[in-house]
């Protein structure tokens, strides 16, 4: 995977070695830089780009940095405290894709359309995917997850082959 490489060999040594280190960071939504100290934790592939997922000490709680918007990175002489017993695995159960938020999990029913039910089966969108019913036109499928941002593109992104069922209040955002 092409993006990202610039940094991904130094995030792994900083990982293995609970090093914290001075990020220069610009998101999408930023014109100008911003430096953050930063305590990497694990790192996480999604949609062919590489993102790192740190605790920021300015921040509660642990916040994504794609590689491929890092401008520079450096280790700054200090070690952080990995939480004991802290899973990456676990942290990321419930969600979809790299996007979090404090939302809690909930049981999602969605019809597939036209073909696109196939597709699920051979490519999950979640591990919790289940399929629940298959009819002579479509099949429904539950999940149980967060349903953040990045689960909704990946929705909409189907078009009319996938049909939120349940619950209400997402599938009127969907809609």
């Amino acid at each position: 995977i092409p993006s990202g490489q610039r940094f991904l060999a130094s995030l792994i040594e900083a990982i293995r070695d609970n090093q914290v280190m001075r990020l220069t960071y610009r998101g999408y939504n930023r014109s100008v830089p911003s430096e953050y100290e930063i305590e990497p934790y694990f790192l996480k592939i999604f949609k062919q780009r590489w993102y790192l997922i740190a605790r920021t000490p300015r921040y509660e709680g642990l916040r994504v940095y794609a590689l491929d918007r890092m401008i520079a990175l450096t280790a700054i002489g200090k070690r952080f405290v990995f939480p004991a017993g802290f899973s990456p695995a676990a942290y990321m159960y419930d969600y979809f894709g790299i996007v979090q938020d404090e939302s809690h999990p909930v049981t999602i029913l969605v019809k597939a359309y036209d073909g696109q039910d196939n597709y699920l089966r051979d490519l999950p969108l979640h591990h919790s995917q289940e399929e629940v019913e298959q009819k002579e036109n479509y099949t429904l499928f539950r999940y149980r997850l967060k349903p953040t941002y990045d689960f909704c593109q990946e929705i909409l992104s189907f078009g009319y082959r996938l049909e939120v069922v349940s619950p209400e209040n997402l599938r009127l955002r969907i809609k």
